[in-house]
């Protein structure tokens, strides 16, 4: 059987039916493959939310797949997927220290659809985390989420 758009696409709606923790075990055995495609339809679906250690090893594959060849970086940013992805990662210092990274790291000659992709998601990370900060309860003996 080939793989075409349409296959991926049942295949994420499918995974979309499993329990949080379970999508996201599945797309981290799809990270560690290091495949786009499969990946990338798999984030156009799932959890409103993803959970920490899955934003770091999502982190950590956006910055290896954008520092790789033209072609995947330009399948990186064809759906708009990387975008969106600020306002589903969890919400700390680290992300967004992450995604600054994985946007300075871009080179200049890099334009357009992925750049501005990862501008948002380093900017929406930034903010939220800030945010997520601000609104920290503050104890006597240290800080509570």
């Amino acid at each position: 059987m080939r793989r075409t758009a349409q296959l991926l696409g049942l295949w994420a709606q499918a995974l979309d039916l499993l329990p949080d923790a379970d999508w996201e075990a599945r797309v981290a055995e799809l990270i560690r493959g290091r495949r786009i495609e499969p990946v990338l339809a798999m984030l156009a679906q799932g959890p409103e939310r993803f959970s920490e250690p899955f934003s770091v090893a999502l982190l950590d594959w956006l910055a290896v797949v954008s520092r790789s060849s033209e072609s995947l970086r330009k399948e990186l940013g064809k759906g708009w997927v990387v975008e969106r992805l600020g306002e589903r990662l969890w919400p700390s210092e680290n992300a967004a220290a992450s995604a600054a990274a994985i946007l300075a790291r871009l080179s200049e000659e890099e334009g357009g659809r992925l750049r501005n992709q990862l501008t948002t998601l380093a900017e929406t990370l930034k903010l939220r985390a800030g945010m997520r900060r601000d609104f920290e309860i503050r104890t006597g003996e240290g800080v509570q989420a």
